[in-house]
């Protein structure tokens, strides 16, 4: 299973779960909704528990 993150935007406070890629993508870019810069604060890792309990994740 690919690492995905749960990505809470600090301007828009939008809350997507993203992989590994658009993390980086998030990164250096900012968000893709407000274009807020992002650090690595703004991700929290997504454990596979997590996912089971909540499918949307």
């Amino acid at each position: 299973m690919p690492r995905k993150f749960v990505f809470d935007c600090p301007g828009c406070d939008a809350e997507v779960v993203v992989d590994a890629d658009v993390r980086s993508e998030i990164l250096a870019g900012g968000c893709v909704m407000c274009r807020s810069s992002a650090d690595a604060g703004s991700f929290v890792p997504v454990s596979e528990a997590d996912v089971e309990r909540d499918p949307t994740r």
